[in-house]
């Protein structure tokens, strides 16, 4: 039977893309998703991948200095705990409204809504998928096989295990030290759920069983490729390791097609590949001096250089280097 699932594809533009091309994929195959993100993706949302279209609440995730210097997940959730936890009861009410008018039977999010998806799936008694975008995102399951994001890559398997442990810990101190508690409290009271009161200083979520287990065994698509890392043996038969999202018939689009300038650009040269440089959703790298240095070490190399910078006005060489 057909399902109709809410796909919450909140975050930078690395987060939001792949849910969009989820929920294009899903449309594909006669599914009714709706779609749950940021105001400045929803012409894309709309009018390229033909998708239903609800915002989340916010414009889009404004990137600090601190969050693109952390080295650690828990450094960048406690460089959120401004304007996200500002945001996050209107964000869970965007999420719970949505998923009420949808009708919605299941529930995929991104990282930066799954609380607040595990929250409303909680209230109405759905299973909620998370999206992850990279082997150890968010640190659910300690693996020998490598360690966390920022940390010393090659230890012995032993440390890498106790490094997600430590991160884990780190992370939910952020959480703590960073005032997402209260907020947390407060939408969750909007949905009837109680909370415990452990000291008169320290108030705390409660959790219902189903909530418990739902979030010990979450089912996870990661959306990496084997070719990144093998599949770590610590993953249970709920992960899944999906490769890279991309709707089918959509990209053999003409409207998908690469420019012709582009193509022949690409095409030059027979073997000599050109170097691709972008910095995706890191909006402050494409105006810090990162992007300048990166191409002139291109160049020095005698590499032509494709810069993806959606800054840019059109598809053109740069007017100093034809090779750029």
């Amino acid at each position: 039977a057909p399902l109709r699932p809410l796909v919450v594809a909140m975050g930078t533009r690395g987060d939001a893309e792949p849910g969009f091309r989820l929920a294009a994929a899903l449309l594909a195959r006669g599914h009714a998703p709706l779609v749950l993100s940021h105001d400045a993706y929803k012409a894309e949302a709309v009018d390229r991948w033909g998708l239903d279209f609800r915002p989340c609440g916010i414009e889009r995730v404004p990137m600090s200095e601190d969050y693109l210097t952390g080295q650690t997940r828990a450094d960048q959730v406690y460089a959120d705990r401004a304007w996200y936890g500002d945001a996050w009861v209107g964000v869970g009410r965007c999420i719970h409204e949505a998923a009420l008018e949808h009708k919605c039977d299941v529930i995929v999010t991104t990282s930066m809504g799954n609380t607040h998806s595990l929250d409303v799936a909680e209230k109405l008694g759905l299973l909620c998928f998370a999206l992850k975008f990279c082997p150890d995102i968010d640190g659910q399951v300690p693996t020998a096989e490598f360690a966390p994001s920022g940390y010393p890559t090659g230890m012995p398997g032993p440390l890498n295990v106790l490094a997600h442990i430590l991160e884990n810990a780190r992370t939910v101190g952020a959480v703590f030290l960073g005032g997402f508690i209260p907020r947390v409290i407060a939408f969750r009271k909007e949905l009837g759920f109680p909370s415990q009161q452990i000291t008169e200083d320290i108030e705390v979520p409660t959790y219902s069983p189903y909530r418990q287990q739902l979030q010990a065994n979450q089912p996870c698509l990661y959306a990496f490729s084997s070719a990144l890392v093998d599949r770590p043996p610590e993953y249970r038969s709920w992960h899944f390791i999906t490769g890279s999202l991309s709707h089918g018939e959509a990209a053999k689009s003409s409207s998908l097609a690469l420019p012709a300038a582009l193509s022949q650009f690409l095409q030059a040269d027979g073997d000599k590949v050109p170097v691709c440089i972008a910095f995706g959703s890191m909006t402050l790298a494409r105006s810090a001096p990162f992007q300048q240095r990166a191409v002139a070490a291109a160049r020095r190399l005698g590499r032509r250089v494709v810069l993806v910078d959606p800054d840019a006005q059109q598809e053109s060489p740069l007017s100093e280097d034809d090779e750029v």
